[in-house]
Protein backbone atom coordinates (compact mmCIF):
# COMPACT_ATOMS: atom_id res chain seq x y z
CA UNK A 1 0.00 0.00 0.00
CA UNK A 2 1.25 3.41 -0.73
CA UNK A 3 1.08 6.25 0.97
CA UNK A 4 -1.27 9.40 0.00
CA UNK A 5 1.60 12.68 -0.36
CA UNK A 6 0.05 13.90 2.58
CA UNK A 7 1.01 10.43 4.41
CA UNK A 8 4.50 10.73 2.99
CA UNK A 9 4.93 14.26 3.92
CA UNK A 10 3.86 13.62 7.54
CA UNK A 11 6.66 10.66 8.01
CA UNK A 12 8.70 12.85 5.93
CA UNK A 13 8.84 15.79 8.56
CA UNK A 14 8.38 12.99 11.33
CA UNK A 15 11.55 11.84 10.23
CA UNK A 16 13.61 14.80 9.99
CA UNK A 17 11.75 15.85 13.63
CA UNK A 18 13.56 12.99 15.09
CA UNK A 19 16.87 13.38 13.68
CA UNK A 20 16.88 17.14 14.67
CA UNK A 21 16.29 15.68 18.49
CA UNK A 22 18.43 13.14 18.45
CA UNK A 23 20.54 15.76 17.17
CA UNK A 24 20.13 17.42 20.60
CA UNK A 25 20.06 15.11 23.27
CA UNK A 26 23.35 12.81 24.52
CA UNK A 27 26.28 12.67 22.76
CA UNK A 28 27.21 13.53 19.11
CA UNK A 29 28.47 10.26 17.25
CA UNK A 30 31.99 11.43 16.02
CA UNK A 31 34.68 9.23 17.39
CA UNK A 32 37.25 12.07 17.19
CA UNK A 33 35.93 15.61 17.92
CA UNK A 34 37.51 18.74 17.56
CA UNK A 35 39.75 19.59 20.65
CA UNK A 36 37.68 22.01 22.70
CA UNK A 37 39.09 25.18 24.31
CA UNK A 38 40.02 23.96 27.29
CA UNK A 39 43.20 22.61 28.36
CA UNK A 40 44.29 21.91 31.70
CA UNK A 41 48.09 22.34 30.90
CA UNK A 42 49.34 19.15 32.90
CA UNK A 43 52.82 18.21 32.93
CA UNK A 44 54.28 14.88 34.97
CA UNK A 45 55.11 16.73 38.12
CA UNK A 46 51.35 17.61 38.34
CA UNK A 47 50.57 14.04 39.48
CA UNK A 48 51.73 11.23 41.80
CA UNK A 49 55.20 10.19 39.88
CA UNK A 50 55.80 6.94 38.32
CA UNK A 51 58.93 4.33 38.33
CA UNK A 52 57.87 4.08 34.64
CA UNK A 53 57.37 7.57 33.72
CA UNK A 54 54.25 8.75 32.12
CA UNK A 55 55.15 9.12 28.71
CA UNK A 56 56.49 5.36 28.48
CA UNK A 57 53.04 4.07 30.43
CA UNK A 58 50.63 6.12 28.04
CA UNK A 59 52.55 4.64 25.12
CA UNK A 60 52.35 0.85 25.88
CA UNK A 61 48.59 1.89 27.08
CA UNK A 62 48.12 3.25 24.08
CA UNK A 63 49.69 0.43 22.16
CA UNK A 64 48.74 0.54 18.46
CA UNK A 65 45.64 3.05 18.36
CA UNK A 66 46.21 6.26 17.10
CA UNK A 67 47.27 8.83 19.66
CA UNK A 68 45.61 11.72 18.30
CA UNK A 69 42.41 9.63 18.52
CA UNK A 70 42.58 8.91 21.78
CA UNK A 71 43.52 12.72 23.17
CA UNK A 72 40.48 13.74 21.22
CA UNK A 73 37.98 11.77 23.35
CA UNK A 74 40.63 12.91 26.01
CA UNK A 75 39.64 16.23 25.43
CA UNK A 76 35.98 15.80 25.09
CA UNK A 77 35.99 14.17 28.76
CA UNK A 78 37.82 17.06 30.18
CA UNK A 79 35.55 19.12 28.99
CA UNK A 80 32.67 17.79 30.11
CA UNK A 81 33.84 16.18 33.84
CA UNK A 82 36.57 18.02 34.99
CA UNK A 83 36.37 21.73 33.82
CA UNK A 84 38.88 22.76 35.92
CA UNK A 85 42.59 22.48 36.69
CA UNK A 86 43.04 20.99 39.86
CA UNK A 87 39.17 19.09 39.10
CA UNK A 88 41.83 17.38 36.40
CA UNK A 89 44.33 16.78 38.73
CA UNK A 90 42.61 15.33 41.26
CA UNK A 91 40.54 13.45 38.71
CA UNK A 92 43.72 11.96 37.16
CA UNK A 93 45.73 11.35 40.29
CA UNK A 94 43.49 8.03 40.90
CA UNK A 95 44.54 6.64 37.85
CA UNK A 96 48.33 7.26 37.86
CA UNK A 97 48.05 5.99 41.64
CA UNK A 98 46.93 2.56 40.52
CA UNK A 99 50.29 2.37 38.14
CA UNK A 100 52.36 4.69 40.66
CA UNK A 101 54.75 1.69 42.25
CA UNK A 102 54.87 -0.78 39.39
CA UNK A 103 58.27 -1.33 37.57
CA UNK A 104 56.63 -3.09 34.76
CA UNK A 105 55.26 -1.82 31.51
CA UNK A 106 53.44 -4.73 30.88
CA UNK A 107 51.91 -5.28 34.80
CA UNK A 108 51.00 -1.19 34.89
CA UNK A 109 49.01 -1.66 31.35
CA UNK A 110 47.18 -4.94 32.91
CA UNK A 111 46.76 -2.87 35.98
CA UNK A 112 44.86 -0.10 34.07
CA UNK A 113 42.85 -2.82 32.07
CA UNK A 114 41.71 -4.51 35.34
CA UNK A 115 41.03 -1.69 36.42
CA UNK A 116 38.56 -0.42 33.32
CA UNK A 117 36.95 -4.39 33.65
CA UNK A 118 36.39 -3.81 37.38
CA UNK A 119 34.77 -0.57 36.25
CA UNK A 120 32.35 -2.22 33.59
CA UNK A 121 31.35 -4.91 36.15
CA UNK A 122 30.19 -1.61 38.52
CA UNK A 123 28.80 -0.04 35.57
CA UNK A 124 31.23 2.70 36.13
CA UNK A 125 30.89 4.11 32.60
CA UNK A 126 30.62 7.49 30.51
CA UNK A 127 29.40 8.51 27.89
CA UNK A 128 32.01 10.70 25.81
CA UNK A 129 31.68 11.53 21.78
CA UNK A 130 29.20 8.47 20.91
CA UNK A 131 31.51 5.81 23.07
CA UNK A 132 30.71 4.29 26.38
CA UNK A 133 33.85 3.80 27.97
CA UNK A 134 34.86 2.80 31.24
CA UNK A 135 35.92 5.85 33.69
CA UNK A 136 39.52 4.33 34.02
CA UNK A 137 39.96 4.36 30.33
CA UNK A 138 38.03 7.76 29.61
CA UNK A 139 40.53 9.02 32.13
CA UNK A 140 43.39 7.26 30.48
CA UNK A 141 42.75 8.96 27.42
CA UNK A 142 42.20 12.57 29.16
CA UNK A 143 45.63 11.72 30.44
CA UNK A 144 47.04 11.91 27.02
CA UNK A 145 45.45 15.10 26.08
CA UNK A 146 46.38 16.67 29.20
CA UNK A 147 50.45 15.79 29.04
CA UNK A 148 50.27 15.83 25.04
Amino acid sequence: MNPTRRQALLLALAGLGAALLGAGCGDDADPVPAAPTFDPHLTATDLPPTGLGLAALLAAWIGDATPAHIAAIGHVYLQRFAPERQAVIDDLANTVALVADLDDLDTAVAAWQTAALDDFDAVTVVAVSGWQLARTEARLCALAAALG
